[in-house]
């Protein structure tokens, strides 16, 4: 057997000539019986009438049926008595060495003229050949004589080709039969000096070579193209496939034909795809133009059920210019995915990339298909970053929903959100860990239309939760997030314990919900009152104006019946409501909403501070609330000495500020305190 790198090839041999009539003389195998029959045939003069020169002439052409193609030269047995006898020797060369030649050539220097003793030993034995290493000269007039039975050859694929022999049949027999891929080199049939057409029924001649000086035998060839005759024209191809043939066995064409070739139904009408094919391919990052045509030639030459090989090699071409894909390479891409499990790919992920960027309902479908194709499709989902996810969504919002299935994790991203269309109803909102920061993108997307599904998805504890977060960042206010309070406050009991377990609260949301709540609105049937405990743990800072309403509204809880923390919600916003009417800067709606809350009085009403302080000393004494909060009412010593001082004005009042001033005494308190309530009582 023959490899690429071997040295030498070993064939068998026969030898025809007259013995009683043309004949098998000596083999060194047996053959089929069809295949002894062609041979006979073959192995004799290649017409009536034939002037062989000394060096004889060549025949090529398979023997399927013993797996053998034979190449064989003929000379004139000029010895013999009977005219037109020949010696033919021929060498069969088995089919799976023939794929592995590189040249043709060398084959030549095995003919072997019988002797005239015609001593038979010598064939009744394989040859081994030794291979040339050189690649054959090509004179420029043999070159133009090879263009035009390559141009008929290739050109005129169906037909029969003839051309005259001028010396060089045989170097150009050789040249274009070691061009050819394995498939078809065993297929080709060849006589390099035929004075009549050789072929038969089911077996035509694809190349003949008829004398030179005697044109009339054209006359013996029907329906055939004659390569002189015809009219050259400037083909991308033809340059290609003569540049190759100009490089001898390094030749890359020849390669290329050979690696594609094995697969390919058909003969020499596929050479000139094939060579448009091997010119396009490496210049696809140059002209991304000729990839579309690349894609139509497949297409229109080749059958779908074959050339596999060739789709591979283009499917790994294409996909290395991602950046090139247009709808119809996209197409091809696709439609021939499975070929992925058979090439390497340094680029899939660019490729899926710009896939899903062409086609991104056809990668969801793929997702749904066989392997490899659904984990390819899989991993190029799975890794799309954002930017290239949305940038196709914002186009495509109908693929959302089939997106999200394989890529929920997309549900935290408020660019996913700002989305609109009739996917919002129908998604499920995750639960568990990944609620929060779904939850965030809603909110951030400004999709207040799914505030009452997401409260019935998350809960109220969670939308205040999130809107909490929000307002720390500082990125957004109170306003933007109206409808998410509107659905959280229809649930008072869970407000109450989100404010009392949450463990920090930002003052813009307490804020938020004092604007859109009554100060009696939230429970507070045991333990502490949630806004006490909201006050104490809360962060941020407020404005001047929205810090004195938060007051209010939680003194004026405090005058209310449902909190059991009055003193703490009177110590957070006494001094701020009452400083701010002391300098006539109360904001209105504080003053507004606490004025509602603050029993009637006929005296005072224009005096904000004469009524703020009648109405505090009032609920501390006639609710006889804990002695140790009228300590806190107030930081000012003075407005402390004033209260005491209303205090004092009836029995109940200064028999209050007595338990005031054992609080004091028992706890070590301020000794200012304790002096001003001794001067009142």
């Amino acid at each position: 057997m023959a490899h690429e790198l071997d040295q030498s090839v070993r064939v068998h041999q026969a030898l025809h000539g007259y013995e009683d009539g043309h004949r098998l003389i000596a083999s060194s195998t047996s053959l089929r019986s069809r295949d002894q029959k062609t041979m006979l045939i073959m192995s004799d003069v290649s017409g009536a009438g034939a002037n062989l020169e000394a060096t004889g002439y060549l025949t090529g052409y398979p023997l399927a049926d013993s797996g053998f193609y034979a190449v064989a030269r003929t000379w004139a047995a000029t010895e013999m008595a009977r005219p037109g006898c020949v010696w033919t020797h021929t060498l069969l060369v088995d089919f799976a060495d023939l794929a592995n030649l590189s040249a043709m050539n060398f084959l030549d220097r095995a003919f072997r003229r019988p002797p005239t003793d015609l001593d038979l030993n010598g064939y009744m034995s394989p040859l081994t050949i030794e291979k040339d290493s050189s690649d054959p000269v090509l004179p420029k007039t043999t070159r133009e004589s090879l263009k035009r039975v390559m141009y008929a050859l290739y050109g005129f694929p169906r037909d029969k080709i003839i051309s005259t022999s001028d010396g060089d049949s045989s170097l150009i027999s050789f040249l274009v039969w070691a061009q050819q891929w394995p498939r078809l080199r065993r297929s080709f049939r060849f006589c390099t000096l035929a004075f009549a057409d050789r072929s038969s029924e089911g077996a035509q001649f694809d190349l003949q070579f008829t004398p030179l000086r005697d044109r009339s035998i054209r006359s013996r060839f029907n329906d055939t193209i004659d390569a002189d005759k015809k009219d050259l024209s400037e083909s991308s191809w033809l340059e290609e496939a003569l540049d190759d043939v100009s490089r001898g066995k390094d030749g890359r064409l020849r390669k290329f034909l050979k690696d594609v070739g094995g697969d390919i139904a058909g003969g020499r009408e596929m050479f000139v795809p094939l060579c448009m094919l091997h010119r396009m391919i490496p210049r696809f990052g140059a002209d991304s133009g000729l990839i579309d045509n690349a894609i139509e030639l497949i297409d229109s030459a080749f059958d779908s059920a074959s050339a596999g090989s060739l789709r591979s090699l283009l499917f790994a071409a294409v996909a290395r210019h991602p950046e090139s894909l247009n709808d119809r390479s996209a197409d091809f891409l696709l439609t021939h995915i499975s070929l992925l499990n058979e090439i390497s790919l340094d680029h899939a992920q660019e490729l899926g990339q710009a896939l899903w960027l062409k086609t991104p309902d056809r990668m969801l479908d793929l997702i749904q298909s066989t392997e490899p194709q659904a984990t390819f499709a899989k991993k190029v989902i799975d890794s799309l970053n954002k930017v290239k996810l949305f940038e196709v969504i914002k186009q495509q919002p109908y693929l959302l929903s089939r997106l999200l299935e394989h890529r929920p994790d997309l549900l935290s991203e408020p660019d996913i959100w700002s989305v609109q269309g009739d996917w919002v109803q129908n998604i499920p909102l995750p639960s568990g860990p990944d609620a929060g920061s779904v939850l965030t993108a809603i909110l951030k997307a400004r999709r207040s239309d799914l505030a009452f599904k997401a409260e019935r998805a998350f809960g109220s504890t969670a939308i205040l939760r999130t809107v909490s977060s929000l307002l720390t960042e500082g990125k957004s206010s109170s306003q933007e997030y109206s409808a998410w309070f509107d659905v959280a406050m229809s649930h008072p009991s869970t407000v109450s314990e989100f404010l009392t377990t949450e463990p920090t609260i930002s003052m813009s949301l307490l804020l938020a919900i004092a604007t859109r709540t009554q100060p009696d609105t939230l429970p507070n049937e045991i333990g502490a009152d949630p806004w006490a405990t909201a006050v104490e743990k809360s962060s941020g800072r407020l404005d001047e104006k929205s810090q004195q309403f938060l007051a209010g509204y939680l003194l004026a809880r405090a005058f209310g019946y449902r909190s059991n923390s009055q003193t703490d919600l009177v110590a957070y916003g006494f001094d701020e409501v009452y400083f701010g009417a002391l300098r006539d800067r109360l904001a209105e709606n504080a003053w507004e909403l606490l004025q509602r809350a603050l029993p009637r009085s006929w005296f005072s009403e224009w005096d904000r501070c004469q009524k703020l302080r009648d109405a505090i000393t009032d609920l501390f004494v006639n609710r006889d609330l804990p002695a140790e909060g009228f300590t806190r009412i107030t930081r000012d010593i003075s407005v402390f000495n004033e209260l005491a001082r209303i205090t004092s004005y009836n029995s109940r009042g200064r028999k209050y500020l007595k338990k005031v001033r054992g609080y004091l005494e028992a706890s070590g308190g301020s000794r200012s305190m304790i002096e001003i309530i001794e001067k009142a009582i």
